[in-house]
């Protein structure tokens, strides 16, 4: 009896070590979801797409959007046939702007006012790239009356930077010399253009660098060029408050860009990928090592539960948004880098056998997450600011700042004085020239 229960107890754990080893979890619903929403087609029948204009960019063929989408489509239909390593994302927009041979079209801050004096001083050097661009600048303007700014798949696109930096750059220059020859009210219809079509890059991205960009354009260009402006005298706004309206949700919020990474991990971290890298081993052996050191759904599953956390419920108030983004920060800071995982990796090793791999990616994965909910809070008391100094008292004297319109949305403080500049302050100090 002694030895046939050893002996079952002896088969009882092996096979419970090879269930462990070998067995992997379900697969989160909500990823699932999130993967048939991306392998939809994108919508381009009933109103042209942004993101596919910007990609057709680089054709010069007549028919250069229908070239875009068919190219896009083509490498649609390779995702199901081709492992990802080997797929060469489609960069966009892809685009020479004559004249311009360096990244920055000039290397000073824009917001600076002496910047602004310096650009004005070269007038001359840059007025003829302005007018050798009127076209280019013309179709990003144009760019604002598309409504249809469905995401691409990120599997097989990628943004390219640095053109739409210099073509913004180019744009802020032309209105800049609008401004200083009295063209006010072109200007600030231009002005308010860029603003709105940077809203809607703002508002539907699935690409980071969709983020990024309005924040550089809007905070960088568009607040200098405004309060250019007003510092002129310029009294008769009517279009740049219509675009300058505190954030919405979804502009706010990053819950689409953390659904892209969702879907992302779910690609890149999929068994088939994994397993698709060369070996000297028979393909049988390499998936049953990798099956042993790998498990596909409890990796995705993990890094999805990181972003799915971020994802804030439709409709919640600004002032618990910075409570959500603190506790965020809390947890990433707070247990993705605690103590455990920085000094004792060994030890989490041993804890996750069955997924050492995985285990691998998920710690390199965590270390590359970027935060710019600072930078969208800044961006939306900015907002704040310039309703201020354009529809308020251009003094800003104690009695406007008090007025409740001017109260920010995320404490409920009012805005302050300081050093001939009038501020807010939530995580650090945000003003404008009064």
């Amino acid at each position: 009896m002694k030895i046939r229960t050893i002996t079952i107890l002896c088969a009882a754990i092996i096979c419970t070590g090879l269930y462990f080893l070998f067995t992997d979890e379900a697969l989160n619903p909500k990823i699932i979801a999130i993967q048939h929403k991306y392998a939809k087609p994108i919508n381009t029948d009933s109103s042209a797409n942004a993101y596919i204009e910007l990609m057709s960019w680089q054709y010069n063929e007549k028919d250069a959007y229908q070239l875009a989408i068919s190219k896009y489509n083509a490498m649609i239909s390779k995702l199901d046939t081709t492992p990802l390593k080997e797929i060469s994302p489609i960069k966009y927009p892809q685009f020479k702007v004559p004249g311009v041979t360096t990244k920055r079209l000039f290397e000073c801050r824009f917001s600076e006012v002496s910047c602004v004096k310096q650009l004005i001083s070269q007038r001359e050097k840059f007025e003829e790239t302005i007018n050798n661009n009127r076209a280019l600048l013309q179709k990003w303007y144009s760019l604002a009356q598309y409504t249809n700014f469905e995401p691409l798949n990120p599997l097989i696109t990628a943004t390219v930077f640095e053109p739409i930096n210099q073509l913004n750059n180019l744009a802020a220059l032309d209105i800049l010399y609008k401004i200083e020859d009295g063209e006010l009210i072109q200007a600030e219809q231009l002005i308010a253009t860029l603003i709105s079509l940077n809203r809607k890059l703002l508002s539907s991205p699935d690409d980071a660098m969709f983020k990024v960009i309005p924040l550089l354009n809007i905070s960088g260009l568009y607040v200098a060029l405004i309060e250019r402006m007003s510092d002129k005298g310029y009294k008769t706004w009517t279009y740049v408050p219509k675009v300058i309206e505190l954030l919405t949700f979804n502009e706010w919020t990053f819950n689409s860009l953390e659904q892209q990474k969702v879907y992302k991990a779910s690609s890149v971290y999929g068994f088939k990928q994994v397993s698709s890298f060369k070996t000297d081993l028979q393909p049988l052996i390499n998936d049953i090592r990798t099956k042993l050191f790998y498990k596909e759904n409890i990796t995705i599953n993990t890094l999805s539960d990181f972003h799915l956390m971020q994802v804030i419920p439709n409709d919640t108030p600004k002032s618990e948004l910075l409570k959500k983004k603190k506790l965020v920060t809390y947890f990433r800071d707070n247990f993705y880098t605690s103590a455990l995982y920085r000094y004792c990796n060994v030890c989490e090793i041993y804890l996750h056998l069955n997924n050492i791999a995985g285990y691998t990616f998920i710690m390199d994965y965590y270390q590359r997450h970027i935060d710019l909910s600072k930078d969208i809070i800044n961006l939306d008391l900015t907002f704040q600011l310039l309703r201020l100094k354009i529809l308020g008292n251009k003094n800003s004297n104690n009695a406007v700042l008090a007025e409740k319109q001017w109260q920010e949305p995320y404490l409920q403080t009012q805005p302050f004085i300081k050093d001939d500049m009038v501020c807010y302050h939530i995580e650090e100090d945000v003003c404008i020239r009064r």
